[in-house]
């Protein structure tokens, strides 16, 4: 909540950004508020294959990921954003995918947007990383529905 003192201190831009947050998606923000399941650890060749992606794609394309993982583009702003109103954090969930078996080249991601989470196969490279997670959220972005 925004208090009625401040409103008149804030021009349309701010508080657009107070309310729904940043339109630029800051990858050092994402990955300090993320969570990983085992395997999955801030070390493991999958997760920091996510990384340098995340790292290399356009705003616009991070805005995309954001939406796919959790149905909105933008980030929480501040770490008092993070924070939920049952006193919990935020967190975004990077976990290992467990769908079918056979190579994880041949999966895509999938997203689970009621818990901000992405569950990734162990993609072989960094190149696939990043075929598979644009190919991910352009589908699940335009059937219409995010995957979840």
């Amino acid at each position: 909540m925004v208090p009625a003192r401040v409103l008149p201190m804030l021009g349309g831009r701010d508080l657009r950004t107070f309310v729904c947050g940043s339109d630029v998606v800051d990858v050092a923000v994402l990955k300090a508020h993320t969570v990983y399941q085992p395997p999955y650890d801030a070390s493991h060749k999958t997760v920091k294959f996510f990384w340098e992606v995340m790292d290399e794609l356009s705003n616009r394309e991070r805005q995309q990921v954001i939406r796919y993982a959790w149905g909105r583009s933008r980030l929480p702003t501040g770490e008092d954003a993070w924070r939920t109103s049952h006193g919990s954090s935020l967190a975004f969930r990077f976990l290992p995918f467990a769908g079918r078996s056979g190579s994880p080249d041949d999966s895509l991601i999938e997203a689970h947007t009621c818990f901000f989470q992405l569950n990734c196969p162990a993609y072989t490279s960094k190149e696939i990383m990043r075929k598979k997670l644009l190919l991910s959220v352009t589908e699940g972005l335009a059937s219409g529905y995010l995957i979840a």
